[in-house]
């Protein structure tokens, strides 16, 4: 099974994933990725005005395959 990582931005702040994750398919992998970024906006967003939070997925080879992206802004 092809091996896919996904490195996480918070607001400029990077985490690189260098262990990966098997997934049947890239399609797999993205949907994992989205699926992964809701529920980490879940956890950091309460209490936040703004923030930006992405999930960037990378084949085998460190190739970008897709980014998920939220933003978020709270205004009065």
């Amino acid at each position: 099974m092809p091996r896919y990582f996904f490195d996480f931005h918070n607001d400029g702040e990077e985490s690189t994933d260098d262990e990966g994750s098997e997934w049947e398919s890239q399609q797999d992998a993205i949907d994992e990725a989205v699926r992964a970024l809701v529920e980490i906006t879940r956890e950091l967003l309460p209490g936040t005005l703004q923030k930006e939070l992405a999930l960037r997925v990378f084949d085998e080879a460190r190739r970008p395959v897709a980014t998920a992206t939220i933003r978020f802004e709270v205004t009065t």
